[in-house]
């Protein structure tokens, strides 16, 4: 992979990487807890998200979100569990 690309691999990977981990940032809750992290490196990028919640009404939320940008293209998984 040139660098040319990687770095055009990774300016796209930060673009998504901002509206990724805003999806939970306007969530009204009483408890509530965030966590992300972005590695950039020479494989490619990972960005991960995290958030768990549990709302006024007693419904909790939890949300795994990872993005992965490498070699063999683009892959986003997401673990989601609501109970209440």
């Amino acid at each position: 992979m040139s660098f040319r690309s990687f770095r055009a691999r990774t300016l796209i990977a930060l673009a998504l990487a901002v509206p990724l981990s805003a999806v939970a940032a306007g969530t009204a809750s009483a408890d509530e807890f965030s966590e992300q992290g972005l590695h950039v490196g020479h494989g490619g990028v990972v960005h991960e998200f995290l958030s768990s919640s549990v709302s006024d009404d007693g419904v909790s939320t939890y949300l795994r979100r990872k993005m992965i940008l490498g070699a063999a293209g683009l892959v986003f998984a997401d673990t989601t569990a609501n109970a209440g």
